[in-house]
């Protein structure tokens, strides 16, 4: 299964949201490369794939898909991915020369296939909640565009409206620079497009981010990524990130 086309997405009686989830298969070398400079690229591969478990048992959960219908986007090698995603997993296949035109084609589809509203998300977050998603969708029942920024000036969630059709957000925007959220908001607004913005969070992509997640994760309780929280403990076990430090009140 290389995911599928966009003639064969089949939007269920009623629903009009729909959540992308966009990933990669768990390939040393080929996911967070930053990171596994540092912890290697094993290590890395491994920490990403639990947190590929971690956001299936999030979403698959029954008040998740009541609300919106969820798929996975990926480049080739869905047949690997559904391996870990489940193979009830909806999963899109990839189309366009830069990630800027793969995201803007998952629009069109989505929006030729009926649905209204879309939220497309990371798959390297996993400290963010499903109630994240929700917000944004919230969010957009008042505002063209939700973007969830990012501490590293990109954003790891944006939303928009599909119909009648949707806004061209992407165009002229270069992927994964330090400028992506600013370009982004500067092009909403050249498209007339209102925006809100939902909290500010972080991306995992130095050693240093290890301990900072999994102090996240452990706040949230044990069942808001279980999966990435035993691979993070595995990793600082074995010295691979900085020392957690205990902050005491004052």
């Amino acid at each position: 299964m290389q995911g599928l086309r966009s003639d064969q997405i089949r939007r269920p009686e009623g629903m009009s949201d729909a959540l992308v989830i966009v990933a990669k298969y768990p390939e040393a070398g080929a996911v967070k490369t930053r990171l596994g400079a540092s912890i290697g690229y094993e290590n890395a591969a491994h920490l990403y794939r639990a947190f590929l478990v971690d956001l299936v048992e999030r979403f698959c959960r029954p008040q998740c898909s009541s609300l919106y219908h969820h798929f996975w986007s990926c480049p080739p090698a869905g047949r690997l991915l559904a391996e870990i995603l489940g193979h009830d997993a909806t999963i899109l296949g990839q189309r366009g020369d830069n990630f800027a035109d793969r995201l803007f084609n998952i629009c069109l589809d989505m929006a030729a296939e009926g649905y209204r509203r879309l939220v497309i998300m990371a798959s390297d977050s996993p400290q963010l909640p499903a109630a994240v998603v929700q917000h944004g969708f919230d969010a957009l029942n008042t505002r063209d565009v939700v973007l969830g920024p990012a501490e590293d000036c990109g954003y790891y969630l944006i939303g928009l409206h599909l119909y009648p059709e949707p806004p061209d957000l992407f165009r002229g925007i270069e992927m994964s620079t330090p400028a992506v959220l600013a370009r982004t908001v500067v092009r909403a607004a050249d498209l007339a497009c209102s925006v809100a913005l939902l909290p500010y969070s972080f991306d995992v992509d130095e050693a240093r981010d290890l301990p900072r997640l999994l102090d996240v994760l452990e706040k949230s309780g044990m069942d808001a990524a279980p999966h990435t929280v035993r691979e993070l403990r595995r990793l600082i076990s074995m010295g691979l990130s900085p020392p957690r430090v205990e902050r005491l009140d004052a």
